[in-house]
């Protein structure tokens, strides 16, 4: 009996310790990971690359800039309101012309000049005064002069460009300003035959083109004076020499011709010509 009792503990330790193990259905943990890491180093790394940062005004250039422009709006320039549009400037011009009561404006001189000369060609000409070349022109006649309206289209320079918007006789076809004279245009009043082949000029704006196109107030004393006028002009970056030249005679032209300074409204440079109030005739005006 007791030998049996050994025999069965002795076969239950046996079975205990070599009873066979489960396979687990489950898959394991690790082989996913190891999947997806494979999978991961054979695709591209994206390569990241550190923003450019581009430079901006040193505190030198900054304070230039504030300089030249307070220089600017003290001799009386103005920036218009118009963008390039494909590499040109398009400037809508429109013409007007205010009464004055019994006193003879300038369209009224425009008149009488050319009734006196036999003359009725007449241009509004947009000229580099540096170069003293056209940049365009647009023919006209004198009933043109009072409320009609135009535009100038032009390539826009990659440069500062002086630029003198005129009105002016050109008889001699020129298709130009810059070589026509200038002086007052009271003097088509005195008795002195005058000249035909003389091509006078009516009137002058002077615009500055550079980024933006700015227009020259002409009404500030300021603007006439040569000093303040240059040291502008030196500001935005021409030479000094020449800036001084160009406002000399940018001056001489404002003194000499006395046009009233354009004005922008309505999204158009305005031309004001002022002529008498028919309601008083004056006897010079009868032609």
């Amino acid at each position: 009996m007791k030998n049996l009792v050994l025999l069965i503990v002795g076969l239950g330790l046996l079975f205990f310790f070599f009873k066979p193990q489960k396979k687990s259905s489950e898959p394991s943990s690790s082989a996913p990971s190891q999947k997806l890491s494979a999978r991961a180093s054979q695709e591209p790394k994206l390569k990241v690359e550190d923003p450019v940062e581009t430079p901006g005004p040193t505190l030198k250039e900054e304070t230039q800039a504030i300089k030249a422009a307070g220089l600017a709006r003290q001799a009386g320039f103005r920036n218009l309101p118009i963008k390039q549009v494909n590499g040109h400037w398009e400037l809508p011009i429109k013409f007007t012309a205010t009464h004055k009561h019994c006193e003879m404006g300038d369209l009224d001189l425009i008149r009488i000049d050319q009734k006196r000369r036999g003359v009725r060609s007449l241009i509004l000409a947009l000229d580099d005064m540096s170069s003293r070349e056209n940049v365009v022109y647009q023919k006209l006649n004198v009933e043109q002069l009072v409320g009609q309206s135009l535009t100038l289209r032009w390539k826009a320079s990659e440069e500062l460009r002086p630029l003198g918007l005129y009105i002016c006789s050109d008889v001699n076809e020129r298709q130009s300003c810059h070589a026509a004279r200038v002086g007052d245009v009271n003097q088509a009043l005195k008795p002195k035959e005058p000249r035909r082949e003389i091509d006078k000029v009516y009137y002058f704006q002077f615009i500055q083109e550079g980024p933006r196109l700015a227009l020259l107030d002409s009404s500030r004393q300021l603007a006439k004076n040569p000093k303040v006028l240059g040291r502008a002009l030196a500001a935005v970056g021409i030479p000094s020499g020449e800036a001084r030249k160009l406002a000399e005679n940018v001056s001489q032209h404002h003194v000499g011709i006395g046009s009233k300074s354009a004005r922008f409204e309505d999204k158009q440079l305005t031309i004001d010509l002022p002529q008498n109030d028919p309601a008083c005739p004056l006897p010079h005006l009868k032609f």
